[in-house]
């Protein structure tokens, strides 16, 4: 480690992390997403990296700094600051549940769910997985120093390749989106102000269909 603490590596990446974090979210927030950059894979890709590189910033960290901490100050210590780091990231999750129980986006049970990191909140579930990761980082680091990489390499592998059959089961509680109503169901007054805006189009769209059939006539008897 340079003598000054600081890595410029691990800040830059951990920079570029927070500004795709931050573009993606507000991408979220105002329909981007949909309106610009649907059927534009490459685009996803590039933004929504910042969850997997806030991840492996993690693993650096701890293998760079906090293995270093542990050898020197003892496991007690860096277990006890690595714990502090996870509560603190606990309790911001939780508080972002507030103001989705204040505007009715989510129920009693799933804000439940949450504050247990069971469940999902939008926008911030980066948190969670960074109180999960911190509060598995003393025996992570226990497990690193006494038999190496390999057993981790070998439990991440699996984990990984277990995932889709996990995904697949869709279980765990979900946050309603802002379309629901206050059962969690689809809220019946969008879909029908949807269904009267296509109704309001119809005659728009009849025009230019009437148009386009035309236009292919007069080109077929050239």
């Amino acid at each position: 480690m340079p003598p000054g603490g600081k890595i410029p590596g691990l800040d830059i990446a951990r920079t570029v992390a927070i500004v795709l974090a931050m573009l993606n979210h507000s991408f979220i927030a105002t329909n981007v997403w949909r309106d610009f950059f649907e059927g534009k894979p490459h685009v996803t890709f590039a933004v929504r990296l910042a969850t997997p590189m806030f991840i492996i910033l993690f693993g650096a960290l701890l293998e760079i700094v906090y293995r270093r901490r542990a050898v020197r100050d003892g496991m007690q210590a860096v277990t006890a600051r690595l714990f502090e780091r996870g509560l603190l990231c606990w309790l911001l999750y939780t508080l972002t549940l507030l103001p989705l129980l204040l505007l009715g986006k989510t129920s009693v049970k799933s804000a439940l769910f949450g504050a247990l990191l069971l469940g999902k909140i939008p926008l911030t579930d980066i948190l969670r997985y960074y109180a999960i990761l911190f509060f598995m980082a003393p025996l992570l680091l226990v497990v690193r120093q006494r038999w190496g990489l390999y057993p981790l390499l070998a439990t991440t592998t699996l984990l990984l390749l277990a995932h889709p059959f996990c995904a697949s089961s869709g279980a765990g509680p979900r946050v309603r989106s802002l379309r629901s109503g206050a059962d969690g169901r689809p809220d019946p007054g969008h879909w029908g102000r949807r269904h009267r805006s296509f109704r309001a189009a119809q005659p728009v769209l009849r025009r230019l269909g009437n148009a386009d059939r035309a236009h292919s006539e007069r080109r077929a008897f050239r």
